[in-house]
């Protein structure tokens, strides 16, 4: 098969290529310094005798430069001279194709490629160079090993966490944390604060993050996430502020706003929102309002029955009272119905449209009624409530005689 010979201007290439993967060890111009000042200029292609198969003469090189024109060795990763070849052949094709396997003629490990009539070799594990027909059979010397090392075998990128930012921050409701930089996909973990899930695990590409995350707690910096690297150190610690949940409660006699108190009373609050965020009280009435004109209990409850009326499907199961949290049973709060059994309260709840502290915990015996909120907009539909004329009905004592409907309860921050 006839060889491929190399012009001068495609051999510079081969060279500059090589001397590309130096980092800053070398540049072209001085390369030309170099060929020029040792007289290594490469010859028009003329037909030359076929190398020999063990290259004797790589022991004896003719007029390579001295040690000293060396650029000096760059700090690097150690690579071995097998993998500068093999990074050389994948790389660089076109000057380094198909070869035979490699030689040890000490001090030299080399390769040789006949399609090119190049060997590439290294020098006493550290120093490359090049003979070959093209450089008159004289070793050129083009780097070393270290100088070669970042680009045949590269440090892992270094991960970056350039921003963190969540989706919405409602309290009980899911988000979705988004984490972007560079370099995310480098087995990173995430610790995440606040979350009702454990171990949140993200979706990962090489810029971006997502975390799903279920808010389990409110107020300032309630909610943190912390990304680390794989070796457990911290890339970014960032805090958020979860608003204090809120319901707005729409009522044929008007709307309301109701703020909840997920600290001081979170099985409550956290009943009350399930709730709310299956749709249960859409659709339900106002089925008692206690009135003592004498200035007594005021209350108007529900979260029971439909305007059928029927008992509404759905209700889950009883959760523990929660009292003596340091919330009150006064005008405009809102808290948990219940049996005269202390842990039975499921879906019903009421307001109070006036101060009622005789329904607070006074002891074992006497626990009281769980609050778990407070109306913070549309405390006249309380009144409004609390004014209707009742009668017993259905079997029911204190039964308003025109129903008031809930039309939905939806849990707006």
């Amino acid at each position: 098969m006839p060889f491929q010979r190399l012009s001068s201007s495609l051999f510079a290439q081969a060279l500059l290529l090589l001397l590309a993967g130096c980092g800053a060890s070398d540049s072209g111009g001085d390369l030309g310094q170099r060929l020029s000042g040792a007289g290594h200029a490469v010859p028009a292609a003329a037909p030359g005798p076929l190398p020999p198969s063990a290259p004797t003469i790589l022991p004896n090189p003719r007029g390579a430069p001295a040690a000293a024109e060396m650029p000096a060795p760059s700090a690097g990763p150690v690579i071995t001279a097998d993998q500068l070849f093999d990074w050389a052949e994948r790389t660089l094709p076109q000057f380094f194709p198909t070869r035979s396997s490699s030689w040890d003629l000490p001090p030299y490990r080399f390769r040789y490629y006949p399609g090119t009539q190049l060997y590439l070799a290294v020098e006493s594990g550290d120093r490359v160079l090049l003979l070959g027909e093209p450089t008159g059979w004289q070793l050129l010397p083009v780097g070393s090993l270290a100088d070669f090392a970042p680009v045949v075998s590269p440090q892992p990128p270094v991960p970056v966490v350039s921003d963190v930012q969540p989706d919405r921050l409602f309290y009980l409701q899911a988000t979705s944390f988004r984490v972007t930089g560079t370099a995310l996909d480098a087995g990173l973990t995430v610790v995440a604060r606040g979350c009702a899930e454990s171990a949140p695990v993200p979706t990962v590409s090489a810029t971006e993050m997502l975390i799903a995350c279920t808010v389990a707690a409110a107020g300032a910096d309630a909610v943190g996430l912390e990304v680390r690297d794989a070796a457990g150190g911290v890339l970014a610690s960032r805090a958020f502020t979860v608003p204090t949940p809120q319901v707005t409660i729409t009522t044929s006699l008007g709307s309301l706003v109701v703020e909840l108190e997920p600290t001081a009373a979170p099985l409550s609050t956290n009943n009350f929102l399930r709730y709310v965020q299956a749709g249960f009280y859409d659709n339900t009435i106002f089925h008692r309002v206690v009135r003592v004109p004498t200035g007594g209990i005021g209350i108007v409850q529900g979260g029971w029955l439909t305007p059928a009326p029927a008992i509404k499907a759905g209700a889950r199961e009883p959760i523990p009272l929660e009292t003596n949290r340091g919330l009150s049973n006064l005008r405009g709060t809102i808290a948990m119905a219940r049996t005269n059994q202390p842990d039975t309260a499921t879906s019903q709840f009421y307001f109070n449209v006036t101060d009622n502290t005789g329904l607070d915990y006074a002891s074992a015996a006497l626990p009281g009624y769980a609050v778990f909120g407070r109306v913070v907009l549309g405390l006249p539909v309380i009144d409004a409530l609390g004014a209707l004329p009742t009668a017993t009905r259905f079997g029911l004592a204190d039964v308003p005689t025109t129903f008031v409907v809930i039309q939905s309860a939806t849990q707006t921050r």
